[in-house]
């Protein structure tokens, strides 16, 4: 007769404090029954057997257990897999790489607290990269509003010159930090103290070289973070699939949604990489100090113009505490690191292709989304079928991911917490997250619902709670089947919210992410200004280097002397069928190239 509800609960309880004596294991408990039958100490029409519209329900090669009879027979205690090395390889090594692959902005040790808030605040990691990216596009946008274009200004160069200023602009707004329109006044205050001596042609020859030099000093890592993705593609089919993985020491199942769980980082990865980072921290501000200089005239003074102290606020029990902290130290949270970007709502509109905050929070969410709701279908599928300890752990992180954006961003807009003081919230809060839910991840690889009340499907069975003891056969079928379909939807999801989020960064990353052949023709532009040298749409960079070489061989060049005590330098070229056509360059002391009239 089977025990009563309380009787039931009694025996979980003494079985469970009475340790690994009584600690389930499927295949052993399965060989100890499949010999009681055999020897008959165990009746094919006992209790512990699981019936369905009271017909028996197993067989010496399939044996069902009731939730009451698994724990009676094989004990309630859970037990450690005894393949815990190939399960955690499953994910583990994957995270490392994905993780080991985000960008991150050159901080110095300080910058791999970001992993906090990448593994205990995912969708906010990713709404910020959009973020950064969104405001990049809107200087984009900006800069074509305040800066209509010039008489008789050709439209390839008036766009170039647009790329130019909305690159100075992302650079000085990266360093205010307020995600507000402030770098267009700290520009037009730019423009107002120029040197007396310096034309407007000289101004955006000055702009075009800092824009050029600002992209020219930031690092995009695609493939290095494609490598890592195709790492973590290979691992995860190779979980179920033997000609890529081989025999596997177990059937596969849990470890697939295990693995299917971390694809948000897939989106969170490449985008990061997409955006890249200056080399260094102090790499932006000073071109844009030399910049400055250049165009003000001032060569020595700081004018710390763009290195300003930044202020902290927060509010505790109604008394509000404010702080300042040094521009370096607070770079980390003032705008530097792109997975951390708490002002959501920008301050100013850029123009027609201005995308709303709550648009980028839906696309940042769906990763998650997809991944987390992926990985409960797989587990549900997999025998005993229905939703177990997995399936609820896996919907309580994604619950507690919801809820750690909501507070990520609550703290920010109420004004709770400003600068240092959110920064140290936020990352406190992404610790209280992230470090359970990755030991969570841990112990349940290594066997934490390894126990008979976690493989009965209980929250979705209730009384029709039963243990499949040897379901190899049905997990094969499932490789063959679901487990495909399902891992082939996750990730091709995965790569279309990729798609889907490049395109909708496209206009701002166009500021930094300059071709190397593009990169090459703007330096040109700016340092090797010659009238033979005029860019032909059938010109590449490395031609116009070498005509460049060549004109400035001893047989190219002459010096000139001039009253003013300028230096010039007058080039000829043999194009110009061996006659000197060029015209002089004055390089005055200040440091910029004197462009063409």
């Amino acid at each position: 007769m089977p025990p009563t509800p309380v009787r039931l609960t009694k025996l979980i309880l003494f079985l469970a404090v009475t340790g690994h004596a009584v600690a389930f294991q499927k295949a052993e408990c399965n060989q100890i029954v499949r010999n009681r039958l055999m020897n008959g100490t165990l009746s094919p029409d006992d209790w512990v057997f699981y019936r369905q519209n009271n017909i028996p329900m197993s067989n010496t090669s399939n044996l069902m257990l009731t939730l009451p009879g698994c724990v009676a027979t094989c004990g309630a205690g859970a037990s450690f897999y005894e393949d815990i090395g190939p399960r955690l390889s499953t994910w583990l090594i994957p995270i490392l790489l994905l993780i080991g692959n985000v960008h991150m902005a050159r901080l110095g040790p300080e910058k791999y607290l970001v992993i906090l808030h990448i593994l205990g605040d995912p969708i906010d990691s990713l709404w910020s990269l959009l973020t950064k990216a969104e405001l990049w596009s809107r200087c984009y946008a900006a800069a074509r509003t305040y800066n209509p274009s010039r008489p008789q200004e050709e439209t390839e160069s008036y766009e170039r010159r647009i790329l130019d200023i909305g690159t100075v602009y992302a650079a000085i707004e990266e360093l205010v930090g307020s995600g507000t329109d402030r770098f267009r006044a700290h520009f037009e205050q730019l423009v107002r103290e120029k040197r007396p001596d310096m034309s407007t042609e000289q101004f955006y020859h000055v702009t075009k070289e800092a824009a050029n030099e600002l992209s020219d000093s930031r690092s995009v890592e695609l493939r290095r973070a494609g490598l890592a993705v195709v790492s973590y593609l290979y691992h995860v089919v190779a979980a179920f699939v033997e000609v890529i993985g081989g025999k596997s020491s177990s059937p596969p199942g849990g470890r697939i949604g295990t693995s299917l769980l971390i694809s948000w980082l897939i989106p969170l990865v490449l985008v990061s990489n997409a955006l890249g980072g200056y080399t260094s921290r102090r790499t932006c501000l000073r071109i844009m100090e030399r910049y400055v200089k250049t165009v003000t005239g001032h060569s020595v003074e700081d004018l710390r113009r763009f290195s300003a102290d930044k202020k902290s606020l927060h509010v505790l029990v109604g008394r509000r505490t404010a702080a300042v902290t040094d521009f370096y130290a607070a770079q980390q949270w003032s705008g530097a690191v792109y997975c951390y970007q708490p002002r959501k709502r920008l301050g100013f509109r850029g123009g027609s292709r201005d995308n709303s905050p709550w648009l980028l929070l839906a696309l940042a969410s769906l990763p998650v989304l997809v991944a987390t709701g992926v990985a409960v279908a797989e587990i549900v599928v997999t025998p005993t079928t229905g939703f177990g300890c997995r399936s609820v752990m896996l919907l309580t992180m994604f619950a507690l991911w919801v809820a750690s954006a909501f507070v990520t961003w609550a703290t920010w807009v109420t004004g709770l917490a400003t600068g240092k003081y959110h920064y140290a919230m936020t990352l406190t809060k992404d610790a209280l997250v992230g470090v359970p839910i990755v030991l969570m991840v841990f112990l349940s690889s290594c066997g934490l619902f390894n126990s008979c009340f976690c493989w009965s499907a209980y929250f979705s069975r209730k009384a029709d709670a039963h243990v499949v003891l040897d379901d190899s056969d049905e997990r094969a079928r499932n490789a063959h089947t679901f487990y495909p379909a399902l891992v082939s939807g996750c990730l091709g999801a995965q790569f279309l919210l990729v798609t889907w989020m490049l395109r909708v960064i496209r206009h701002g990353s166009t500021l930094f992410r300059r071709e190397e052949k593009q990169k090459q023709a703007d330096w040109l532009a700016t340092h090797a200004h010659r009238r033979h040298l005029r860019f032909s749409p059938g010109s590449s960079p490395e031609t116009l280097l070498g005509r460049a070489s060549n004109s400035l061989s001893p047989e190219g060049w002459s010096p000139r002397s001039k009253a003013a005590g300028s230096p010039e330098i007058a080039f000829s070229s043999e194009l110009d069928g061996g006659v000197s056509s060029a015209e002089p360059l004055l390089l005055p002391e200040s440091g910029y190239m004197s462009p063409r009239k």
